[in-house]
């Protein structure tokens, strides 16, 4: 009897993946389907019966009714036995030992498994994504470099994107437990672009970002400890933390040990503006630390803004104005210098003047509350109601959003 076509897909869920040794499986918190294959006109690796109700002999090299059956009914140690007999019968039966060796997994006998699943591939070498099966097998079995030519080579082959998207993330399981950030980041990547909402897939990448914060920090810390990088990987650890004032003193010593370093004079200013000391003097502290840096770099824009900030808050308009334009000069799509120096001109009352910088800096970043909130301002200042409301209503949604994202945040997660 002629065989038929590929005709469908036979699904097979995996069992006991929690299980493999050596994997943090906790980066897979679902169980995952996996695409095998389904002939029609033969018992497929799934349990398929033959078409017609026939139940070809051993002879045939086709899979008695009973054994899918056995399979179907769950009896798995009477599906084996039958399964057995057939290979007994014709060692060449590649899809036998491929079907027995997924009905091994189902028995958690992954040595077994393995063994007749490379048996199929090495008798037939084509049997659909039966390459998988293998490499997640090696995987579960702690075989991290044997599952990963296999896993290396159907994520680039695979069309499927729900198969592409289970494969890739095993194969970054496998980089990550031999160690190989590298290569589990260029996996990473290319999952993030076929599916950049997944969530699963972005937690998985977030897993490798920190695989590679970790030990990069770590052999830092190890070669030298004590640098200036090293201290500024904790000052920054400290500023996400919101913990400003020991991030304060942090910058303070990494500006003893080299002063003349770009950028870290603004990182202490900022810090200090926003430590438990500045109340007390904390302005003028921090001004300190931004002329310096401009002294270093005259096109800091960043200082340039901070001390235009700190003079509007002193209602030294003029300074303040001078001090936005400058760093307009520099960097015109600067969006908080466009919005510092819309606020001088609200301060001012020069409403048409600050509208203008506010329309410039809400095509830039359409997404900016505090531009929303000046837009609203001015647009009631001169009596454009409608469009004073709309701003008010963007500014609202934008308000909102933060403030629903920030909820969903478990605690200890620093909210910048």
């Amino acid at each position: 009897m002629a065989q038929s076509p590929v005709c469908g897909w036979a699904f097979l869920r995996s069992a006991n993946w929690s299980h493999a040794q050596g994997v943090d499986h906790s980066m897979f918190a679902r169980p995952y389907i996996v695409v095998i294959w389904c002939v029609c006109g033969v018992a497929s690796l799934a349990g398929a019966a033959p078409l017609g109700g026939q139940t070809p002999g051993p002879e045939g090299g086709l899979l008695p009714e009973r054994t899918g059956t056995a399979e179907r009914q769950g009896d798995l140690e009477t599906a084996v036995s039958e399964l057995r007999r057939v290979i007994e019968s014709n060692p060449s039966d590649a899809e036998a030992h491929g079907r027995l060796g997924m009905v091994y997994r189902r028995l958690g006998r992954l040595p077994e498994a393995i063994e007749s699943l490379e048996n199929a591939l090495r008798l037939d070498p084509t049997l659909p994504r039966l390459n998988i099966l293998l490499g997640f097998s090696f995987l579960e079995a702690g075989r991290y470099q044997d599952a990963i030519p296999l896993l290396a080579a159907a994520f680039e082959l695979e069309r499927k994107s729900a198969v592409r998207s289970v494969v890739g993330q095993r194969l970054v399981a496998c980089y990550l437990a031999a160690a190989d950030e590298e290569r589990a980041l260029e996996v990473v990547q290319k999952l993030r672009q076929d599916s950049p909402d997944d969530l699963d897939v972005l937690h998985l990448a977030l897993r490798v970002y920190m695989r590679l914060w970790n030990s990069g920090f770590q052999r830092l810390l190890t070669e030298a400890p004590r640098s200036r990088q090293a201290r500024l990987i904790v000052a920054e650890s400290l500023e996400s933390q919101g913990r400003f004032t020991e991030a304060a003193n942090e910058y303070a010593q990494i500006v003893s040990m080299e002063p003349e370093v770009p950028g870290i004079h603004f990182q202490l200013g900022r810090m200090i503006l926003r430590s438990d000391t500045a109340a007390s003097g904390g302005d003028e502290k921090a001004m300190a630390e931004f002329r310096t840096e401009l002294a270093i770099n005259p096109m800091h824009v960043g200082a340039l803004v901070e001390i235009g900030e700190i003079h509007l808050k002193r209602g030294r308009f003029s300074e303040a104005s001078k001090s936005f334009s400058q760093a307009l000069k520099v960097q015109p799509v600067f969006v908080a210098a466009r919005l510092g120096l819309a606020k001088v001109r609200i301060a001012e009352k020069q409403w048409a003047e600050a509208l203008d910088q506010l329309e410039y800096a809400r095509e830039l970043a359409p997404e900016d509350e505090a531009v929303a909130y000046n837009l609203m301002v001015s647009y009631r200042a001169l009596g454009r109601t409608a469009e004073a409301r709309s701003a008010l209503d963007a500014f609202q949604q934008l308000k909102k959003r933060r403030q629903q994202s920030r909820s969903g945040l478990p605690a200890g997660i620093p909210q910048q």
